[in-house]
């Protein structure tokens, strides 16, 4: 069983524990994977009682299902924080046949002072949120109370926790190998490599440690296997959710020839508008950047829309095409896989979709509301988050033989990807190539400009929310200015500019000015009643 951290950290090692979670399936283990209360894609919020409790039950919840299968010995993983309580339950629920504490946090304290570094060095411009006595770590905001269960949380190093103890700390972390030397039963203790690579960075920057996975394989191998049964039944339920003052139900679903996963929610009642679809933010999952997706859709569904939160190809629990890898943020099939997701709505509600997305979902949703719509496939609003729509053509859109002409906000073109290489070159163009020269590089076909997809909607009148921090606004109102300017004139496009929000929304302040600005957006209206002003909308009753 692998039991998960917490805050960006856990979203860093999503792929890594997907990928461990494979190879012990094909060594013949039964694995579960599971989302922690408050997280994922689980039930509950962090601002709830005793959730630190609830994590260790949540545990040997896990542990249950696993027993509830035929598996009469369950052996542990954790990593982090996920470390920390594998050892507690462990302890709680007498000793397991294995144990494996990758990289563990000796205490919750530990992981706290050291989430709150790592938040400030990856973001370090940006204010902390001071939230009722809260601490802002990358990607969380922990409430008091948990901070409080949080210090008082820790590894039990001479309780009985297992038969046999892998150990896989970091060079140079000798406290911690200081705080479990005591550890009971055969104890093994081995380097934690390229660990820093896969959780010490933001999510787009995490590499999977290829060797660490293979040593906990090989490990686990030494630990006899417990039988178990197969268990399908049941594995798209709808599970009933209590949000606020409504409930919703969400269920897994796989979709299309692809087997594209996705999570659909909806009202216990009647829909009482048409669905919302959210896209990956870059190699972010379903769940969305701090779990954002999540909260908005069980919101939504709440408010009577019908929400699907979906993998594309390749990301978060889709598997990638034959004979090409995963983790491709700008996926070739991206397209195909939204025109899959929007058909498997056709009776979730009425009308068109909305799509939401961040950064490269931005692009993605902007992309199929001008392409699918020609396809029948009907998108009635976008709403894009620091879209990234200028970039490096992605190698895998080469080897799947995907054209430019398929692109309405097309990559950077092979010359200035090639100026792009000199940093220095590269500085100048993003600061100081004033606005009427990315004109005429539109205007020549040497460079389209970043906001043609913006043009096209509001040719098309399918309203558009675009939301940019202080950064990203500047690529358009410098780039596109006047045609940014002619779309907001449309009426079909509001452009809201976030002071100091960091790109991904890891910053909490940034979170929820942005998870504001699209909650009202999309619950405030149902359609645009006129113009009042450049770029602001006079929005209708929903």
């Amino acid at each position: 069983m692998l039991c998960p951290t917490v805050g960006v950290q856990a979203t860093c090692a999503q792929r890594a524990y997907r990928m461990l979670a494979a190879r012990l399936a094909e060594a013949g283990w039964l694995v579960v994977r599971f989302d922690l209360g408050g997280t994922g894609n689980s039930a509950g919020r962090l601002e709830e009682e005793r959730v630190v409790r609830g994590w260790a039950a949540d545990v040997g919840a896990a542990m249950e299902v696993a027993q509830a299968s035929g598996a009469t010995r369950v052996s542990l993983v954790g990593m982090r924080l996920g470390a920390t309580l594998a050892a507690v339950a462990a302890a709680e629920r007498g000793h397991v046949p294995s144990l494996v504490l990758w990289d563990p946090c000796e205490d919750g304290r530990t992981f706290v002072r050291e989430q709150k570094a790592l938040r400030a060095a990856a973001i370090e411009e940006l204010p902390l949120s001071d939230e009722a006595g809260g601490v802002e770590i990358l990607g969380a905001m922990l409430p008091a109370q948990l901070v409080a269960d949080l210090e008082q949380l820790r590894i039990a190093a001479d309780a009985d926790l297992a038969d046999r103890t892998l150990v896989l700390v970091r060079t140079g972390r000798s406290r911690t190998r200081r705080r479990l030397d005591s550890l009971s039963g055969e104890v093994e203790w081995a380097e934690a490599e390229g660990q820093a690579e896969l959780v010490d960075v933001l999510p787009r920057d995490a590499i999977v440690p290829e060797v660490t996975l293979e040593r906990i394989v090989a490990w686990l191998e030494g630990t006899p296997k417990s039988p178990f049964r197969v268990e399908t039944a049941g594995s798209s339920e709808a599970a009933v959710l209590d949000v606020g003052d409504a409930l919703v139900t969400e269920r897994p679903v796989r979709m299309g020839p692809q087997n594209l996963f996705g999570v659909v929610g909806e009202p216990l009642g009647a829909p009482a508008g048409p669905p919302v679809v959210f896209l990956n933010a870059g190699q972010i999952d379903h769940v969305g950047p701090a779990r954002l997706w999540v909260e908005m859709a069980r919101e939504f569904a709440a408010r009577g829309r019908p929400t699907l939160r979906f993998d594309l190809s390749g990301l978060g629990e889709s598997p990638p095409p034959a004979n090409r890898p995963g983790a491709v943020s700008y996926p070739p099939e991206a397209l195909t896989d939204i025109a899959v997701a929007l058909r498997s709505l056709a009776s979730l509600g009425p009308g068109g979709v909305t799509l939401i997305g961040l950064c490269s979902g931005a692009y993605h949703a902007i992309e199929a509301a001008v392409t699918l719509d020609d396809a029948g496939l009907e998108i009635s609003r976008v709403v894009a988050v620091n879209p990234v729509l200028h970039f490096d053509t992605p190698p895998a859109w080469s080897e799947a033989g995907y054209g430019e002409e398929q692109q309405t906000a097309q990559p950077f073109r092979p010359w200035i990807q090639w100026l792009r290489r000199f940093d220095t070159l590269a500085r100048l163009g993003e600061r100081w190539v004033p606005a009427g020269l990315w004109w005429v590089l539109d205007r020549s076909g040497l460079q389209p400009h970043p906001a043609r997809g913006f043009a096209t909607l509001a040719e098309r009148q399918v309203p558009t929310l675009l939301v940019c921090g202080d950064v990203e606004a500047s690529h358009f109102q410098r780039r596109a200015k006047w045609a940014l300017r002619r779309a907001r004139r449309s009426g079909f496009l509001r452009f809201e500019v976030m002071p100091q929000a960091d790109h991904t929304l890891f910053g909490a302040a940034a979170r929820a000015r942005a998870d504001a600005l699209v909650r009202r957006w999309v619950l405030g209206d149902q359609q645009v009643v006129r113009t009042t002003g450049p770029g602001e909308l006079k929005l209708g009753a929903g």
